[in-house]
């Protein structure tokens, strides 16, 4: 009678918080990586304060920093995020990449992450193009505690620095000169997160995340202006900027049929500035060697697309952690990495 007292208190606060998100990105961490996404209920490794703060009750001591990219390459990105020629010769990608360090302890963590997304589209070849880079930086401080026995609740509060570039070029079309343009931009602000874990029984457990649930950017920026033939109309302009960090919540499951086997469900609604839309997360991790060796695999859905496959190893030897992650995205790959110590 408790357990399902508990289960409706659960899905009761999963709906008093407001829609809040992971975005088009894998996300950070090597292990949850290669597991598709399907985290929340696990969180219990470097990576928990951005999977789920309420995660870090399960460690005691890692420092285990982490890189990893989805995309093409990054000089395209570099290029995008530095444009100074009218009009930019860039190629059609898409790039994500996200970094993470700091450390992380059973009720407190700082860390520091970094998410860079950028995409460049030709809409028309010779005609219309457009492109846009965006470079998020988070200072994340966790706090995490128990309450009761079943129950874990963490928060993140962050600090937020944010860059923009962004270009339009439009020829050979009606003549209007807010179509041609190169912008620059950034923002500083804050957010918060929170995070909330029931353990069912010894083999199922329940995770909640409202990610980014407030935040508030203040941005400035400028642009110039540009005719046709690439020569400046006018001095720079203010440019009007109206950018959130996107927001979501997540709601996901683990189960430990076997002491070396998990499976994980996650479902993520995810509202961003462009469409919102519903993603779902599977995972699977079997243990070998007396769990100093594991073997992920995972999927994840895409509004509009294939489902995005991921894969992994990981190894443990004594303090020492070292995962590896691949996604295979429709036209891209991933890969992912995360190396360091746990105690």
């Amino acid at each position: 009678m408790k357990q399902l007292v508990g289960l409706i208190l659960f899905f009761c606060l999963l709906g008093a918080y407001p829609q809040c998100a992971l975005g088009n990105n894998a996300g950070y961490g090597a292990r949850a990586v290669a597991m598709g996404g399907a985290y929340t209920a696990i969180a219990d490794d470097t990576s928990a304060p951005y999977w789920n703060p309420a995660g870090i009750t399960e460690i005691r001591f890692i420092f285990a920093p982490t890189l990893g990219y989805n995309g093409t390459d990054w000089k395209e990105a570099r290029d995008l995020l530095d444009i100074e020629t009218y009009p930019p010769k860039l190629p059609e990608f898409e790039l994500s990449s996200q970094g993470m360090l700091g450390l992380t302890a059973k009720h407190f963590a700082l860390n520091v992450l970094a998410d860079l997304n950028a995409d460049s589209k030709v809409i028309a070849d010779g005609i219309s193009s457009n492109g846009q880079a965006r470079l998020d930086l988070y200072g994340v401080l966790t706090a995490a505690w128990k309450v009761g026995e079943k129950w874990s609740v963490g928060v993140n509060l962050k600090t937020v620095r944010s860059e923009l570039s962004e270009y339009r070029l439009e020829l050979n079309l009606p003549y209007n000169p807010d179509h041609n343009y190169l912008a620059d931009a950034s923002a500083k602000g804050s957010a918060f997160d929170i995070g909330l874990q029931y353990r069912l029984n010894d083999r199922i457990k329940f995770g909640f995340i409202a990610r980014n649930c407030y935040s508030n950017l203040e941005w400035e920026g400028e642009k110039q202006l540009y005719n046709f033939d690439g020569t400046k109309l006018g001095p720079k302009e203010p440019f009007e900027v109206d950018k959130k960090l996107p927001q979501n919540y997540v709601l996901g499951v683990v189960y430990q049929p076997f002491e070396s086997t998990l499976l994980a469900l996650d479902i993520d609604q995810i509202e961003t500035d462009y469409k919102d839309f519903v993603r779902i997360h599977f995972g699977l991790e079997q243990s070998l060697l007396s769990k100093t060796v594991a073997i992920r695999l995972g999927a994840y859905t895409n509004k509009d697309d294939s489902p995005t496959l991921t894969g992994g190893l990981g190894f443990k030897l004594g303090p020492v952690i070292i995962d590896a992650a691949v996604v295979l995205e429709e036209d891209n790959e991933g890969y992912y990495l995360t190396t360091g110590f746990s105690f």
